[in-house]
């Protein structure tokens, strides 16, 4: 099987690593000097107990992409999606089954407009950094959760792909996986960022979690979830198990880069708009971000 991999960031580099190892695999990165260096040094991967590896990868500039793939997994952020639109939207690409792994929910809407017939969504709840072009460490071990949006599930390639480094989970129903994730990234992404602190400390300092708590009830009014006990429970999981991390939102900050606020928050306060109702902690973390990425453009 061909795969492409769009993204080369740490997320797709990190799909790229285990695809690797089960069919043939290229990854489509933003700058041709990437590739490059893909091509030159090969896929650098370290475990989170150090044990690393170098397998070859074929790697290309997007500019190039030739839609020669079976499968087609976009690992690129929110933001980064309408700038495809032309490539996913192109008549070759449409005989090619599409996997999106994105954080929120904005790219739905996109999704339904697409004419694939087999179209899947995924979250990851891996802890990964991208230490050069070439090179990722494996920070956190979680979990692949995958979904139908349309069409089949390749079913079996996920299971020769699953292990106890990189487990993946097929599920019968995508959105509540969309909205387990969308929950926790609302909650600990925005408040690490303004605080300019490590996932752990959310839940370490009782000011902190009394924010974290708000902000998680009323994403949860908005976006109707009852099971708010084990929601809450899964993201103090995640704090403590990434609890020396930095969130992507955090690293983002800190980079100059823009954030996926508007795929996160955004999408809950306009759902909160539309319903009419008033979301302070949403607003307030919204235009905080907002707001830090408007002073690091000045």
């Amino acid at each position: 099987m061909k795969i492409s991999v769009i993204g080369g960031g740490a997320i797709g580099l990190l799909f790229a690593h285990f695809l690797k190892q089960e069919a043939h695999v290229t990854i489509w990165t933003k700058s041709a000097n990437q590739a490059k260096k893909l091509l030159e040094n090969g896929l650098h991967y370290e475990s989170i107990d150090a044990d690393k590896r170098v397998v070859e990868v074929n790697a290309k500039s997007i500019q190039d992409f030739n839609y020669d793939a079976d499968y087609i997994i976009i690992a690129v952020k929110q933001t980064q999606l309408s700038g495809l639109k032309p490539l996913l939207f192109d008549s070759r690409a449409k005989r090619a089954k599409l996997l999106f792994v994105q954080n929120g929910m904005g790219h739905l809407e996109l999704l339904q407009h697409l004419e694939n017939e087999q179209i899947s969504v995924a979250v990851v709840e891996h802890g990964a950094i991208r230490t050069s072009e070439y090179e990722i460490v494996h920070t956190g071990i979680g979990r692949v959760k995958l979904a139908s949006f349309r069409g089949p599930i390749d079913a079996g390639l996920w299971e020769q792909i699953s292990n106890e480094r990189f487990p993946v989970i097929i599920y019968k129903d995508y959105r509540p996986i969309l909205e387990e994730k969308l929950v926790a990234n609302s909650v600990i992404n925005p408040l690490t960022a303004i605080f300019q602190i490590r996932n752990g400390e959310l839940i370490d300092n009782p000011h902190y979690q009394s924010l974290m708590v708000g902000l998680f009830h009323e994403t949860c009014r908005i976006l109707k979830i009852e099971r708010k006990d084990e929601l809450l429970e899964n993201v103090m999981a995640i704090c403590k198990n990434t609890s020396s991390n930095k969130s992507s939102m955090r690293m983002d900050i800190e980079n100059g880069k823009e954030t996926e606020i508007d795929a996160i928050n955004g999408y809950v306060l306009k759902l909160a708009q539309k319903q009419g109702i008033e979301v302070p902690y949403t607003s307030f973390v919204y235009e905080a971000i907002k707001g830090m990425e408007h002073q690091r453009k000045a």
